[in-house]
């Protein structure tokens, strides 16, 4: 593999030791702390041989090796200056050759972002090597500062914005550190939930991107939701059952039904039914209709109680479908509707809702990325 004069001198840093000792060798790559061992190493590859013991460690300045002197002694020998040199250069080798894995830095986004330990094979033109690894979830290589940077922010190809981010995507557009993120146009401090805030890359300010398209589609679900919410209310003002629930409700309109024929005269073929439906009632509805306020002991009295609290409620329900159609109308029908118009049309209804029930509705809230 051919390396620029730089990307050598940054392989040769990376080798944090090499030991050799009766055929057999290690190789520590610095900062991964990747251990390499290498059985059978043919030691003549080096310029610095020794049949016994070799330790070559740079941050330890440990550059040693044995040999037996001419009286048969072990003794220690350290490299010249020279040797030194010589055998970072050919270690060279020895890391190509065994394929280590190096921090590396990619060529193709120009941010120069963190990619992982990859092997000197896969390092091709996408990719630099690093001299150290990255400790930061997303990072990039500053080059004057010889360090890496935290990736504070990450703009998205929509404008979208992402703090701290764990990791990139294919959408992931612009990355800025702690001190871009700082120059850079902020979003407002706060803006309506409503918003869809994206930062604009030709103004390279921050707006709304809702379409009206989107703006009109948001107003035709709320008040959707309005009219379901407006006629649970009913439920609760008037029956005093506390939620729409399908079951109770059900239940209420067989009470309706058996109490309506009480009333009608036909008790003698629905007795059972009758009975049944106000033991169910006394049992289980009841206990949720705290507005009743009826004894249960006079049967007609409580079945003529049931009836008109029914005729209120189906009136309450009739008068909500009128208000909701009339407000259907309004968001149908406004001039040269704009984001902005359709927004207040949904803050008018909900001040509209506080003067007719007296209860609040839920439309938006302040919301920020800080």
């Amino acid at each position: 593999m051919n390396f620029s004069d730089n990307e050598r001198t940054i392989l040769k840093d990376l080798i944090a030791a090499f030991m050799y000792s009766d055929g057999n060798a290690t190789l520590w790559i610095k900062s991964t702390w990747n251990k390499y061992e290498l059985p059978n190493f043919d030691i003549n590859v080096l310029p610095v041989k020794s049949k016994m013991y070799l330790h070559y460690e740079p941050a330890s300045n440990i550059y040693i090796y044995t040999k037996m002197d001419s009286d048969g002694n072990v003794v220690e020998i350290p490299f010249t200056e020279e040797e030194k040199q010589l055998f970072s250069e050919k270690l060279l080798d020895v890391m190509v050759d065994t394929d280590v894995h190096i921090p590396t830095y990619e060529n193709d986004t120009g941010y120069k972002l963190y990619s992982g330990l990859k092997q000197l094979s896969q390092i091709d033109d996408h990719f630099s090597i690093a001299p150290t690894i990255c400790e930061h979830s997303v990072g990039k290589w500053n080059e004057s500062k010889k360090d890496w940077e935290k990736v504070k922010a990450v703009i998205l190809s929509d404008g979208s914005l992402r703090l701290d981010p764990d990791a990139i995507c294919d959408s992931c557009f612009i990355f800025l550190s702690e001190e871009e993120w700082d120059a850079f146009p902020h979003p407002p401090a706060e803006y309506d939930s409503r918003c869809i805030m994206r930062y604009d890359f030709k103004t390279q300010t921050w707006k709304d991107a809702r379409s009206l398209e989107q703006a009109k589609l948001h107003w035709e679900n709320f008040i959707v939701n309005q009219e379901a919410l407006l006629r649970s209310w009913a439920v609760s003002d008037i029956l005093g059952i506390d939620s729409y629930n399908p079951i109770t409700i059900s239940a209420w309109n067989e009470l309706v039904e058996a109490c309506t024929q009480k009333i009608n005269g036909s008790a003698s073929e629905n007795e059972e039914s009758l009975v049944r439906a106000l033991i169910y009632a006394e049992d289980s509805v009841y206990a949720y209709i705290e507005n009743m306020d009826m004894p249960v002991t006079d049967i007609d009295t409580y079945c003529k109680s049931v009836i008109s609290k029914n005729e209120n409620y189906k009136a309450r329900l009739s008068r909500v479908s009128g208000e909701i159609t009339a407000w259907k109308n309004i968001g149908n029908s406004i001039v040269d509707p704009t984001i902005a118009k359709y927004d207040s049309l949904q803050n008018q209804f909900a001040d509209w809702v506080k003067l007719t029930y007296d209860k609040d509705v839920y439309v938006s809230s302040r919301v920020s990325y800080f």
